[in-house]
């Protein structure tokens, strides 16, 4: 069977490598870089109501950072098991836009791919909820891992809940 390989923009728990790691079953190559046309919020809502994840809104405006994870269709299935309250849409390449020269080089790469994100279905968006705190921790901690820059630009385009952002444990 031929391995169909996509490209996938991650912004949320899959920037973390641990996370991604446990989803499908191994590491996968990621390269950090900023997506525009979508603003980043606190908008699906867990089963606790008051609680919830990271998802995007269509917004030409703005630009949010993240990785673009390098996958197989083996993984798309498992991660679609877990993000069920999203659904996958097709991005723009040109939309994405690399943090160094060195990564610049991917997008040769990544324009025979399909390219998509993890887009919450309209049903599961919601307004003012707060961040599930053990997914908080996650999200963190991983856009911290990759640089404090990378860190600080996660809380500078996210819209939060009024009480947040507040720095991992």
């Amino acid at each position: 069977m031929d391995v169909k390989h996509r490209a996938l923009f991650a912004y949320g728990s899959l920037v973390s490598e641990d996370e991604v790691k446990r989803l499908v079953g191994g590491l996968r190559k990621s390269v950090t870089a900023k997506l525009r046309g979508f603003r980043r919020e606190c908008c699906v809502k867990h089963i606790d109501p008051e609680f919830g994840f990271l998802g995007v809104i269509k917004d030409r405006n703005c630009f949010i950072n993240g990785s673009v994870l390098f996958l197989n269709d083996s993984d798309i299935l498992c991660l679609d098991k877990e993000e069920f309250l999203y659904h996958r849409e097709n991005i723009d390449v040109s939309d994405i836009f690399f943090n160094t020269e060195k990564d610049e080089k991917t997008i040769n790469v990544i324009k025979g791919l399909t390219v998509q994100i993890y887009v919450p279905d309209k049903n599961n968006i919601y307004e003012n909820i707060e961040l599930l705190p053990s997914y908080r921790k996650l999200v963190w901690n991983a856009f911290k891992k990759k640089s404090p820059e990378f860190y600080d630009d996660f809380i500078k385009t996210t819209k939060f809940r009024e009480q947040e952002p507040q720095h991992p444990v």
